[in-house]
């Protein structure tokens, strides 16, 4: 079952999470290549576990070559011991302001449900 409910945007496989070098987060990065523009929705799924060394650390996802870190709605930072595999995280991409820290800002999150158009 296929669902568009995030503004026709493909739902990106997460197969590989790590923990970064010099373990300060836990990396996720997805089967394809994201490279989104500022203001972009992004959609991506957990496809594996997160190791139990990252539970602690803050999640990132690697967006246009680069680490990014994960917010949740209210700006909070997720972490490793938050992320749910088979769970479809919807957002946006950006950055604060000019020349600002790029980061994902996960919209469904905490609360989040499966896809209920």
């Amino acid at each position: 079952m296929s669902c568009n409910c995030n503004g026709n945007v493909q739902r990106t496989l997460i197969r590989s999470i790590a923990n970064n070098t010099g373990g300060t987060a836990v990396v996720l990065t997805p089967d394809v290549a994201l490279a989104p523009l500022n203001e972009s929705k992004v959609s991506f799924v957990i496809a594996t576990t997160v190791p139990v060394a990252g539970m602690s650390l803050p999640a990132n996802i690697t967006l246009n070559g680069v680490d990014v870190p994960i917010y949740d709605r209210f700006g909070n930072i997720i972490y490793g011991a938050n992320l749910r595999t088979r769970f479809e995280y919807k957002g946006y991409y950006g950055t604060n302001g000019a020349g600002g820290t790029a980061h994902i800002q996960v919209v469904n999150y905490p609360i989040g449900r499966q896809c209920n158009c």
